[in-house]
């Protein structure tokens, strides 16, 4: 028996359905985020590793990056927190230990408004388990229409050819807070005396 296209509607909800986007290097990507959506992006990892070693072409380079960000980050390994970053981690692995793992999936996001922290900054969250990191932060998204609350999560396995990024939105929020320090008095006062 074959499937009417009216019949596939009937047995399918769209809801059963996960939208893959896939980077190409040499596509242009225009990637809108509404609210209450989630996106998977298989981004190749030679293409990823070219982007986050912009600035971190040596050791030297990618250490002393990783030195002013551990602090403005939680860092665990192996589920441990650290303080220090160990000697002991490839530097592949390290450039993804900066905030530099953040370009792409902003830049990706810029398509949709003006990406910015939440109102209550999130530190980047980075996990490594072995050769495998998970990255986490939260950011949201200035439209027209208010502000878009966004999760972003990286993985990448340094021996997988992809890096996985999933951007998860939530509902669409009014952006009072941007607006209440503006026209917070204390703040002008602040801003007028500096």
């Amino acid at each position: 028996m074959m499937l009417q296209k009216n019949d596939v509607y009937k047995k399918y909800n769209i809801m059963d359905f996960e939208v893959f986007d896939f980077i190409e290097p040499k596509y242009s990507v225009n990637v809108v985020v509404y609210p209450k959506s989630e996106h998977f992006f298989y981004i190749k990892k030679d293409t990823f590793d070219n982007e986050i070693s912009i600035g971190q072409e040596t050791k030297s380079k990618t250490l002393n990056q990783v030195a002013l960000d551990i602090p403005r980050s939680n860092v665990y390994i192996d589920g441990e927190k650290i303080f220090e970053f160990p000697n002991n981690i490839s530097l592949n692995l390290a450039r993804y230990c900066t905030q530099t793992v953040m370009g792409l999936p902003v830049e990706l996001l810029t398509y949709t408004g003006i990406v910015a922290e939440p109102a209550k900054p999130h530190r980047l969250s980075i996990n490594i388990w072995g050769e495998t990191v998970y990255i986490k932060k939260n950011l949201r998204i200035f439209t027209k229409d208010g502000c878009i609350p966004v999760k972003v999560h990286i993985n990448a396995d340094m021996h997988n050819p992809c890096v996985i990024i999933k951007i998860k939105s939530g509902c669409l929020q009014n952006c009072e807070d941007v607006f209440a320090i503006e026209n917070d008095a204390n703040f002008l006062t602040k801003m007028n005396s500096s």
